[in-house]
């Protein structure tokens, strides 16, 4: 039903990860990913 939803949940939250390992200015990049529901 919500298969949908929950991958794109997912692919959010591992974009989020992997950005945070990467990126070396984690709180900046925290504040603007904040904004995705």
């Amino acid at each position: 039903m919500a298969l949908g939803e929950l991958c794109l949940q997912n692919l959010t939250f591992t974009h989020i990860i992997f950005a945070g390992i990467r990126w070396p200015n984690l709180s900046k990049f925290w504040r603007s990913a904040r904004h995705i529901p």
